[in-house]
This record gives C-alpha cells, sequence and structure tokens, in this order.
C-alpha cells in the first residue's frame, strides 16, 4: 500500500484525507473500499442483520488473504463522504465484533474516529487498516474463504485454499525453526559469550552460525511484509554481517595475512577481539529479543 494515495497509518488519517479521497475522485481498488455503514441499517438495506454483518466480515477477510487494506465506513460507493452517527460504546468495539469470529481473526488497526468539520453534526467516518494475514487462509465465521482481486471479494477456489495451507504449513515450519535458533543463540550468548571467563583464548565466533541464521531468516520472508518487522530483521542481517566480517579479519590476522604486528601480543589481540564479539552479540541478542515480542514467537520466554 506504499504507493497509494492514502496512509497505510490509519492513525494519520483526518477528515481532509476523505475530502481529499472525494475530490481526487478515488475510486475503491485492490486496497481500498469503502462502506456507508458500520452497523446494520435497518431501514437502507435489502439484507438481513445476518447477513449484512456476513457480507462486511467477507470483506475484512478478503483483504486479509490478500495483501491487506484498508476500509472506510462513511463513504458511498461513489467515493463521497457521507458520516454516520457514532454508536454509544467505543466505536473500537463494534469493528471487533465484526470480525472476532474470523479464523484466524483478522488484525486491524482503527483510526479515531474522523469528525465532519461542522459542530452542528454529531457524525463521524472512520478508516479501518486490515493487516495481511500471516497465518492464511483466513476463514469466515460460516467457514468460506475470500480473497480481495482488484476492487472486489472473490470466493477462493479449491486450489487457492490448498495452496494457502500448504504456505501456511512450510511458513509454520519456517517459524518453529527461528524460535529454536534463536532459543540457541540466546542460551549460548548467555552461557558462553556474555559470561564467558578466558580472556586470552580466541573469540568463540562457532557459537554464532551465521549461515544458518540467514538462512532461516531469508525462509522467514513473510516477516518483511511488517514495516517494523522489516526494520529489525535488517537490523539482524547487518549484525550477523559485521560479526562475519570480524571472524573473517580475526582469521587473516592468525594466519599471518594482514595486520601480523597483532602478533606480537596475541593475547591482547584475543581480549579485544572478544570484548568486539562480545557487543556485537550483545545487540544481536536485543534484536532477537525484539522481533521475539513483536512478531509473537515462541522464543527466549526465560
Amino acid at each position: 500500500m506504499d504507493n497509494q494515495p492514502f496512509p497505510s497509518d490509519v492513525s494519520e488519517w483526518t477528515w481532509d484525507t476523505l475530502e481529499s479521497l472525494a475530490e481526487s475522485g478515488q475510486s475503491e481498488n485492490r486496497y481500498l473500499e469503502y462502506k456507508r455503514h458500520l452497523e446494520y441499517p435497518e431501514t437502507d438495506t435489502n439484507k438481513s442483520e445476518r447477513e449484512w454483518k456476513r457480507d462486511v466480515e467477507r470483506e475484512f477477510t478478503a483483504f486479509a488473504n490478500a495483501s491487506g487494506g484498508i476500509l472506510i465506513f462513511g463513504m458511498n460507493d461513489d467515493g463521497r463522504p457521507e458520516p454516520f452517527e457514532p454508536p454509544e460504546h467505543e466505536i473500537s468495539r463494534t469493528v471487533y465484533q465484526i470480525v472476532q469470529d474470523t479464523n484466524p481473526v483478522v488484525r486491524t488497526d482503527v483510526s479515531a474516529p474522523l469528525q465532519t468539520p461542522s459542530d452542528d453534526v454529531d457524525t463521524v467516518a472512520l478508516a479501518v487498516r486490515v493487516h495481511e494475514a500471516t497465518r492464511k487462509p483466513v476463514a469466515t465465521s460460516d467457514s468460506a474463504y475470500y480473497v480481495r482481486i482488484n476492487d472486489n471479494k472473490h470466493p477462493m477456489g479449491r486450489e487457492q485454499i490448498e495452496s494457502l495451507f500448504i504456505e501456511a504449513d512450510r511458513r509454520q515450519q519456517a517459524v518453529r525453526q527461528l524460535e529454536m535458533e534463536i532459543d540457541r543463540f540466546h542460551e549460548e550468548y548467555e552461557t558462553a559469550i556474555r559470561k564467558r571467563v578466558l580472556p586470552n583464548s580466541p573469540p568463540p565466533f562457532h557459537l554464532i552460525d551465521i549461515e544458518l541464521l540467514r538462512q532461516i531468516l531469508r525462509e522467514n520472508n513473510h516477516l518483511y511484509t511488517d514495516k517494523n518487522l522489516r526494520g529489525i530483521m535488517l537490523g539482524i542481517f547487518t549484525q550477523l554481517s559485521k560479526i562475519d566480517s570480524q571472524e573473517r579479519y580475526y582469521g587473516r590476522v592468525v594466519n599471518g595475512v594482514t595486520d601480523t604486528h597483532h602478533l606480537d601480543d596475541i593475547d591482547q589481540f584475543n581480549r579485544t577481539q572478544q570484548g568486539e564479539l562480545k557487543e556485537k552479540a550483545r545487540r544481536l541478542n536485543e534484536l532477537f529479543e525484539q522481533l521475539t515480542q513483536q512478531a509473537g514467537l515462541d522464543a527466549m520466554a526465560d
């Protein structure tokens, strides 16, 4: 959604955002859907309340099964604002009631109520960000599967559903492997790097399997769809590259290829290199902690 003419972060939305979409003639597309009502309109639909809620629920799951998107409540199909009276309870509660029975539950961000400019009218609109699901396919409460294609939701075919289940299994295995390697690294860091008591010995590069960690991180490429997680992942790759460069430099020195003057005091050189590796490993451990927390991984639980 980065190239769309509206913010992907709904906390940045205001009434002016809606006006801008309306004035530019922005139509619904792969990432944008307009809905007039947030709650069942008893006098403005030929559907039952159950049918209406199910239809809106399908919009949410269709976005989740595609690349995510934004639903604007309080806009008609022509892209003109038609604000509604806000519910008596917290407005985000209404959104949760729509998606609470999806499986897995669709992840959303809800904007603040977008107030109309007039002080005499107590009506609002609402922007809801639907995140792409990390576990696909997402089913509706009646076990149906939809996906967003262009500007509409479409029922998913059997082959589409099967391929998503296969991909979900692959992701689950990749995530589990990542969790295991994060736990392994954390244990090595705590027991053999952070508390290391052999100051004159070579730094323990062998305790950090750089290539394996890189491979597993690449296999979890679905984590890159989240902007915050993408930054953490890139930080981890950067830190692994720094450790790799240090290990290569250390090898060149002890093999007499470069900076051979360090060999005159190898104990001091080892102490310096151990300190540098410890600091890099500490930073890498911090990044893994951030990834574990923000991605909801089952790692580093202790």
